[in-house]
């Protein structure tokens, strides 16, 4: 048995060889031994091959490993790592006290330098302190910081501005790693919105009342915070039904709608009464609206409390209303126009009313102005003129002794205004005009009612006036134009058209004058201007002057432009135009009010002109 283990080995180990020597034999011939190891020899190729490839390996692995760690701890500062932020109420009161923190904080582990943070405030942020101080507008020098390193801003308020309205704060730093030459920046923004104000405001007054009767206003206003608030102004905006008569304390203005209260210290209040009477046609609920505010250093109101009182108006007895020139409203006129009023009246009660007087004020501003020329006065019911008041009872209108309910009337005057101004001085004229009724009884019970109307408003505008020409000859005869003349058909002649605008009373603004020129005439370009700008537009045949300014001292300005006419067959024997109607406005800065004038078109007539007077037909 043993015998065969031996001899199936011996066969297993000559298989074995065989296959080797199959697989390892170069040369059929010669067999290997398989005895023993021997080195294999390699070509130098490979070898400078391999170990080239195996170098380029462990150099790659170093660079990857190096970009890693230098770009993680030298290169990455893309804002990440420093943090900027802006911690604070985003919802303020105006004029309370507020405080922000602006915190920074380097989260890296490289330090930084030359580190500074810029804070940007709008103009309604007021800054009182900050901590630490600043060393410029608005700007911390932080210098160098840490790895990890921190700090804050610390500022102190106050937010001034208009309720409900949104504004920002924004914080940047500045700053540049170590080992960099480049400055990197991180900025952060809070958005803030007021939602009230520190200044409160009320309104008193009667629930209802008669028109005529005495009105007395409280206005209460407060300033709730410990701040100061400067330039505190309390503002009414009246209705036309209300007329206010006085104030305590005295209001800013003449018309009873401003209040300057100035530096109102913090927890401080105060209050304003306001006398008046609601208008004899003022009829059911009216509003009473009040407002609260500062002026800021540009001369803006801003509003930061705003009430109104409700008052309900009963119908009154006797009801009467001011028409001025066919209007109730405010109004301009002119030096030398007529004003032509009507009063009606009328008794809308159930009651009788006895003795009434009407009554229609004319005042003046400023007083000394001779503005009305009551000597020609036009007056149908012949009133009684004392003082600038007109007055009308029962000895002039014999109804007026005893008005039964829906009884009413009218009653028509009407009176010029002075052409010229005795005094230059005056240039801001005023005339302010309304109805006064006495009820001396209801009924019979005495009672001495009084109301007032609306007034109405006129604004004088100013004298400008605007003077157009066209001539041939000069006052000493000289040629100022060209050609024939009289003009002839197909045949040119030149003459020259002027406008004048004469000024003194108020400054005018944005002056413009314009006029067309006909399809057969022409400008040659040929001007002389004292002032302004003179253009012509050829599509549209247009002459047009424009003026930005004319002050009180400048008096007039002139402008002079050649026209040539070549007149037509079918002009034979007429009087062709030269230029069309010349139309000039401006704006009176002083009535704030539009000035519109005209004048008609210019023939060859010449009427300005004596001595080419009546040579103008065309042959």
């Amino acid at each position: 048995m043993a015998e065969d283990d031996r001899l199936l080995s011996r066969v297993r180990t000559e298989d074995i060889e065989k296959e080797l020597s199959t697989i390892y034999l170069e040369n059929e011939d010669v067999k290997p031994d398989m005895t023993r190891l021997e080195q294999a020899k390699h070509s130098t190729f490979k070898k400078i091959v391999v170990g080239g490839l195996v170098f380029l390996s462990v150099l790659a692995g170093i660079s990857a490993l190096g970009f890693f760690y230098f770009g993680q701890h030298k290169g990455g500062f893309t804002g990440e790592q420093v943090t900027l932020s802006i911690d604070g109420p985003s919802e303020v009161k105006s004029g309370e006290p507020v405080t922000y923190t602006i915190k920074y904080r380097n989260a890296s582990d490289v330090p930084l330098g030359t580190a500074s943070l810029e804070l940007r405030l709008p103009d309604s942020f007021h800054l009182q302190t900050s901590n630490p101080e600043m060393i410029d507008k608005n700007t911390w020098k932080i210098g160098s910081m840490p790895p990890r390193g921190e700090g804050q801003v610390q500022i102190d308020g106050l937010v001034l501005t208009q309720i409900d309205k949104e504004f920002d704060i924004q914080g940047i730093i500045t700053y540049r790693p170590a080992n960099f030459n480049s400055e990197f920046q991180k900025v952060a923004t809070k958005t803030i919105k007021t939602v009230g104000s520190v200044l409160n405001l009320e309104i008193q007054g009667p629930d209802k009342i008669l028109p005529g009767d005495l009105v007395e206003l409280t206005i209460l206003y407060k300033n709730d915070s410990d701040s100061i608030i400067d330039n505190a102004v309390v503002t009414a905006n009246w209705p036309a039904e209300f007329i206010p008569e006085s104030s305590e304390p005295m209001a800013t203005d003449e018309t009873f709608s401003r209040w300057d209260v100035g530096s109102l210290l913090g927890q401080t209040s105060g209050s304003i009464t306001v006398m008046g009477t609601f208008a004899s046609e003022a009829q059911g609920q009216i509003n009473l609206p009040i407002t609260f505010g500062f002026i800021t250093a540009d001369d803006n109101y801003v509003e930061q409390a705003k009430t109104e009182l409700i008052t309900e108006v009963l119908q009154g007895q006797l009801v009467a209303a001011l028409v001025l020139n066919g209007k109730s409203e405010n109004q301009t006129a002119y030096l030398g126009d007529n004003l032509r009023y009507s009063v009606s009246y009328r008794n809308t009660g159930e009651a009788s009313l006895g003795n009434v007087e009407i009554a229609v004020v004319i005042s003046v501003t400023p007083e000394e102005a001779d503005l009305v020329l009551w000597n020609e006065l036009e007056d149908e019911a012949s009133g009684t003129l004392k003082n600038n008041r007109i007055s009308w009872t029962s000895r002039q209108i014999k109804s007026l002794s005893r008005l039964e309910a829906g009884d009413e009337g009218l009653i028509n005057f009407s009176f010029p205004l002075v052409a010229e101004l005795a005094s230059a001085t005056a240039n801001n004229l005023v005339i302010n005009s309304w109805v006064e009724t006495l009820v001396e009884s209801i009924d019979g019970d005495v009672v001495n009612r009084s109301a007032k109307s609306q007034p109405v408003e006129v604004k004088i505008m100013s004298d400008a006036e605007l003077t157009v020409s066209a001539r041939f000859f000069s006052d000493d005869g000289l040629a100022l134009g060209s050609g024939v003349i009289p003009p002839e058909v197909g045949r040119e002649t030149t003459y020259l058209i002027g406008w004048q605008i004469t000024n003194s009373l108020h400054e005018l603004s944005n002056l413009r004058l314009t006029a067309k020129l006909p399809d057969n005439v022409e400008w040659n370009g040929e001007s002389e201007v004292s002032a302004g700008d003179l253009r012509y537009d050829a599509a549209e045949r247009k002459m047009t002057w424009t003026l930005n300014r004319l002050p009180r001292t400048v008096s007039s300005v002139n402008i002079n432009f050649e026209a040539t006419i070549t007149p037509a067959e079918d002009q034979r024997n007429r009087i062709p135009t030269l230029v069309d109607a010349t139309v000039f406005e401006a704006t009176d800065n002083t009535a704030e009010a539009t000035i519109l004038l005209s004048q008609p078109p210019l023939t060859t007539s010449l009427n300005d002109d004596p001595r080419a007077l009546g040579k103008g037909r065309v042959r």
